[in-house]
Formats: C-alpha cells, sequence, structure tokens
C-alpha cells in the first residue's frame, strides 16, 4: 500500500488499478461496503482502469481491512496480482462533481434505462428509474443490481408483492413499483440506505402502497407472504436467512439471490439441493451468480 501525505487531513482518497475487467467488481464492491462515489480513471488503449474514492480517514482501518481481503480473493480468482490500494490524505471532499461526471445513464434491458437526476429522460425506454448516487449500494452499474432488475422483468408480474430484503438505494422496490406491484416492503438494516430508498422513492414518485423500514429478517410478519423476495446482499446472509426467505414466498413465488461469488457456486447449490427448490433461471457474470428461484 502507498501513502501521500501522512499526518493532517480529514479525509483519505483512495485508489486501485485492476484490469478493465474487474473494475466493475471492484466498484461493486466498494459500492456495497464503502461508498457509491466512484471515479473512473481510463487511458485510452490501457487494459488497466483506476478505481478511485473517498472515504473519512477516521473509519478506515475495518473498512479497508476488508477491501483487502476482498482484492486477495478476486486476485486469486483471476490468477493476477494483488491490486495495491494507494492512500493520498485530503483536506476536503470533491468526490460528489467528479462522481457525477462517471455517473451516465445505463441502459440495463432494451426497455429499461437507470439514469442520475442530472441526466435527462429518454422517451426510447418503457422503464426509467431516476437513482441518486449515494452512500448505498445500488446505483445500477454494479453486475449484481443488473442482473436482478433483468429477472424482475422477466418473471414479476403486475399486481403482485414485492420484498426488497437488503434494499440499499431502493433501486428494485422502485422498479416493483413500475411494473406495476400491489404492494412493497423494503428493508435495510443501514440507515444511511434507508434514508437513499426515501430519497429514491420520491425521485420516482412511487405512490404504490410500501414500507420502507430498518432492520432485517424480524421487520417482516410472521404469516406474511410475497410473490417476489429479492436478496442482492452476498451469500453468508443469504445462507443465515435462508429458511426464512423461502417460508416468505408464497408457493410457486420467485425468490431472486444475487451478490453470490462464482467461487462459491458449490455451497449455494448445496443449499438449494437441501430446500428442494427449482433454479428457473440464472445469471452468471465473470465474478457473479444471479439466481431466480421458484419455491
Amino acid at each position: 500500500m502507498s501513502k501521500e501525505n501522512s499526518d493532517t487531513g480529514s479525509y483519505l482518497e483512495i485508489t486501485i488499478y485492476v484490469p478493465e475487467t474487474l473494475s466493475d467488481p471492484v466498484s461493486s464492491y466498494i459500492t456495497d461496503y464503502i461508498t457509491a462515489s466512484i471515479i473512473f480513471e481510463e487511458t485510452e488503449n490501457s487494459e488497466i482502469t483506476g478505481v478511485k474514492f473517498v472515504m473519512e480517514k477516521i473509519a478506515d482501518v475495518k473498512q479497508l481491512n476488508g477491501l483487502r481481503l476482498y482484492l486477495a480473493q478476486i486476485a486469486e480468482i483471476n490468477n493476477i496480482a494483488i491490486p495495491e490500494i494507494h492512500e493520498k490524505i485530503i483536506e476536503s471532499v470533491d468526490s460528489e462533481e467528479g462522481y457525477r461526471k462517471s455517473a451516465n445513464p445505463i441502459e440495463i434491458t432494451p426497455e429499461l434505462l437507470i439514469r442520475p437526476p442530472w441526466a435527462k429522460s429518454d422517451t426510447r425506454y418503457k422503464y426509467e428509474i431516476v437513482i441518486e448516487p449515494k452512500m448505498a449500494f445500488g446505483t445500477g452499474h454494479d453486475e449484481t443490481t443488473g442482473n436482478c432488475l433483468k429477472l424482475m422483468q422477466k418473471y414479476f408480474d403486475k399486481g403482485q408483492r414485492f420484498l426488497d430484503f437488503g434494499c440499499g438505494s431502493g433501486i428494485l422496490s422502485v422498479f416493483a413499483a413500475k411494473l406495476g406491484a400491489s404492494y412493497i416492503k423494503a428493508i435495510d438494516n443501514d440507515p444511511v440506505a434507508i434514508d437513499c430508498c426515501l430519497e429514491n422513492f420520491e425521485l420516482n414518485s412511487v405512490s404504490v402502497r410500501h414500507d420502507i423500514l430498518g432492520g432485517s429478517i424480524g421487520e417482516i410478519n410472521p404469516e406474511e407472504k410475497f410473490d417476489m423476495i429479492c436478496a442482492n446482499i452476498a451469500l453468508k446472509p443469504i445462507l443465515q436467512f435462508f429458511k426464512s426467505l423461502i417460508e416468505h414466498t408464497i408457493e410457486n413465488g420467485y425468490l431472486v439471490l444475487s451478490g453470490i461469488f462464482v467461487n462459491e457456486l458449490e455451497e449455494i447449490e448445496t443449499a438449494l439441493k437441501q430446500a428442494e427448490l427449482e433454479t428457473v433461471d440464472f445469471i452468471k457474470s465473470k465474478m457473479w451468480l444471479t439466481y431466480c428461484i421458484r419455491k
């Protein structure tokens, strides 16, 4: 790890240089666990991308240790050297302006566009989701969120009930509303995520009956059932709450699971086999697995 200006300043500017093919999974981890305000540094004719973000200096130890472990994991999977974390201590944060320059609209499917509030609407798309990129996971640029959105468009029907477990920015819940959900429950244990979710519901004029709750599985009433549940989190919490998520899915309903690394395939497949659940759809990218399960 390299450092600059080691004494003063309240923030750390972190830059990680990774192969272009790994910029998406690395940025996904950062948006999930640290911040959604990421700036990409790309050089023409180069296969290396710089992923830059700013974080509070006082909170760096636990988050950076987790980032180091993650980088070691993807380095092992891809048989490359562990990417180095470059630190620079700065006095102020200008990351929002920089991120606005890099957060462009993204097409998820030919019918679905995700855009930040400052980007113009595009009437060519049937569905358009406006997301304010802040300190909560789920801007649409990460593969796991994109995969969930694709599966929702295929399997979620108008008039159904939707649970967003680990809602982050609320992007999946917003899409459920646009698909015609009759009721939405969005849950996250991060207060920042709850604030972002509320803001994004307002940006998208979500009027369907809904609850946005801080907490975990206990926020769901014991008898409550949903036609589709999305859990775009990580394998460990998926397995921890797997039984409860199945119980809260109606018969013939769908459970979408994402945030699972490709090297965790055996673990998730074992859990699905033991639960005797049918995999109706499956998306595998370079680093991630996303399942659509029918109860």
